[in-house]
């Protein structure tokens, strides 16, 4: 009975760490690409990228993910303010994507 506990946490933890390692991370660069990640039952990343006047890069999109151009300091901001739950820097996964 006092292994349930421990088991709970230990889930926890596990389960949270992808969430917890993107918002630990620097704000991306102006001059940098950015990875925009919006909820999967809203309006879709790309929307929102639109809405806050951030430029999407390359033609296929995930819906609730897509990159932009950090063009502005104040741009990550604007994101969040049209409903993006992250803005983290893309260039490493970009690259990877690219092949």
């Amino acid at each position: 009975m006092s292994e349930i506990p421990f088991a709970l946490g230990a889930c926890a933890l596990v389960l949270s760490a992808p969430v917890l390692s993107l918002a630990a991370q620097k704000p991306p660069a102006v001059g940098s690409v950015a990875l925009v990640i919006a909820s999967p039952f809203g309006e879709g990343a790309a929307r929102i990228a639109q809405r806050a006047g951030a430029a999407p890069i390359g033609p296929t999109r995930a819906y609730f993910g897509v990159f932009v151009d950090i063009t502005s300091s104040n741009i990550r901001d604007r994101l969040q303010a049209s409903g993006a739950w992250f803005v983290v820097p893309g260039g490493a996964l970009l690259a990877l994507c690219s092949g």
